[in-house]
């Protein structure tokens, strides 16, 4: 039987030992990646923030930032992302 890849690619490659990349990479504005969607998964919102998914879980669970359930999955729609940043930037 086929063994199955990992349910998390992306998970697994951040936690292998980094290595220096052959080419140069450019920082890329984390609003390029809201620029299609309009919901995303704590997974992808901790991505473009550049946060950890405990961050974003622990936002959610403290009411600060407001999400939606859909099925077994918790989708964060951008303008609740936009409205928290908006919130943080005022209390700092």
């Amino acid at each position: 039987m086929k063994k199955a890849p990992p349910r998390d690619l992306f998970r697994s490659y951040l936690t292998s030992p980094l290595q220096k990349p052959d080419v140069a990479i450019e920082p890329v504005a984390a609003t390029s990646i809201f620029e299609k969607k309009i919901g995303y998964s704590v997974n992808e919102a901790a991505y473009a923030l550049g946060l950890s998914e405990k961050t974003i879980r622990r936002a959610i669970r403290g009411g600060e930032l407001v999400s939606s359930r859909i099925g077994s999955k918790i989708v964060i729609q951008l303008k609740n992302i936009e409205a928290w940043l908006t919130n943080k930037e005022s209390h700092t």
